[in-house]
């Protein structure tokens, strides 16, 4: 298991083994979620029972004066790295992204896999990101 696939109950006790899934030291909003979100994962896609792509549920929250914009796809799912989905789409996935806005550029959190495993260990995700705190 690589450092950056974090899974099972203890993954705030591991946090220190999590690498976020993108720095973008430039860029101070996120400008459209969606395409940050499809950017930061690969060019993953997600789609519906009818194959029409899935529209992410959205929420923010702030932690320590820092914006933080969730994106929840759930759906069938395919990975592809720069040309887009590549092998066959898998039913039941669900991706929860995370983008931390700070003065230093966003941090990118992702947390996928099967619908019931991703909803195990949101919370726990998201008590990681309610952890952080800006440098001093």
């Amino acid at each position: 298991m690589s450092s950056t696939q974090i899974a099972g109950a203890d993954l705030a006790a591991r946090a220190a083994a999590v690498i976020p899934g993108g720095v973008n030291s430039g860029q101070r909003r996120v400008p459209g979620l969606e395409e940050m979100v499809i950017t930061a994962t690969g060019r993953s896609t997600f789609t519906d029972a009818t194959g029409r792509p899935v529209v992410p549920a959205r929420s923010a929250f702030a932690v320590d004066g820092m914006r933080v914009t969730l994106a929840e796809f759930t759906g069938s799912y395919a990975r592809g790295v720069g040309s887009g989905p590549q092998g066959a789409f898998l039913p039941g996935q669900t991706l929860v992204a995370a983008i931390v806005e700070t003065s230093r550029g966003n941090l990118i959190f992702q947390l996928h896999g099967p619908t019931a495993t991703v909803a195990a260990q949101r919370p726990a995700l998201l008590g990681l990101i309610r952890a952080l705190t800006r440098a001093a």
